[in-house]
């Protein structure tokens, strides 16, 4: 376990505790421990999209092989 690791996604800065794991092809897995920190989270499956408040700003999170909502 590694402790208080520095980590950027997109614009936003995090802090988190890191357990080394063999994955294979994933670099990375964000888990429960990471997402509780957030707090209330807007997930959309349809958009592949996760919204919630971070040092008092909205950040709009969007994953990769989303669809676009139905017009």
């Amino acid at each position: 376990m590694v402790h208080h690791v520095p980590i950027t996604i997109g614009n936003e800065h995090f802090t988190v505790t890191c357990a080394g794991i063999d994955l294979g092809c994933f670099d990375f897995v964000l888990g429960v421990d990471f997402l509780r920190t957030l707090g209330p989270i807007l997930w959309n499956f349809d958009t592949l999209t996760m919204t919630f408040w971070h040092l008092g700003r909205r950040v709009r999170c969007e994953g990769m092989g989303g669809t676009s909502p139905a017009p």
